[in-house]
């Protein structure tokens, strides 16, 4: 038996003084590992601690028992439940500008042409102007207990851009 063999190794520690107790210890939120680490270094020696089955087994004296028990109420609770937001306001504007001149002129056999071929009347002008503003508020919300890992994970997905064409 697994739990005989434990209680047998923490009463074969040294000679059981008769100020020392042994105490069995139910965990309510804690697990026997977590609760042996966070105790163990305030055992006072020769004492010994163990964790079996949710369950805390000290062998101390009677002062430094109440003294991990009064660890134990601190931090043997139950996690709080976290609700984490994150907020991003992401503000971005933008100007393009574009000009082109096309015109032809005509003097008898001569003629001189500017640009792409342009308009059947011969003279062509294209002034662009555009602004652009954008304005992104976005809100996440993640629940996690506490002691736990959250994670909130954000991308930008951009777009393949040339001078004639974007695209996402």
């Amino acid at each position: 038996m697994p739990g005989t063999a434990l209680l047998a190794a923490l009463l074969s520690g040294p000679c059981l003084a008769q100020e020392e107790t042994l105490e069995v210890i139910p965990l309510k939120h804690l697990t026997a590992e977590q609760a042996v680490t966070l105790v163990k270094p305030f055992v006072a020696e020769p004492g010994a601690v163990q964790g079996y089955n949710n369950q805390l087994i000290v062998r101390t004296t009677p002062e430094n028992l109440a003294h991990i028990k009064e660890i134990l109420d601190k931090f043997d609770v139950a996690p709080r439940s976290l609700l984490i937001t994150v907020k991003q306001d992401v503000a971005a504007d933008s100007t393009r500008d574009e000009a082109e001149i096309r015109g032809e002129i005509r003097a008898g056999e001569i003629r001189a042409r500017a640009g792409k071929t342009p308009s059947p009347d011969g003279a062509e002008v294209r002034i662009t102007r555009s602004d652009t503003l954008r304005d992104d508020k976005s809100a996440q919300q993640v629940k996690v207990l506490e002691g736990n890992p959250a994670l909130i994970q954000t991308s930008t997905r951009t777009g393949k851009c040339s001078p004639r064409r974007c695209r996402p």
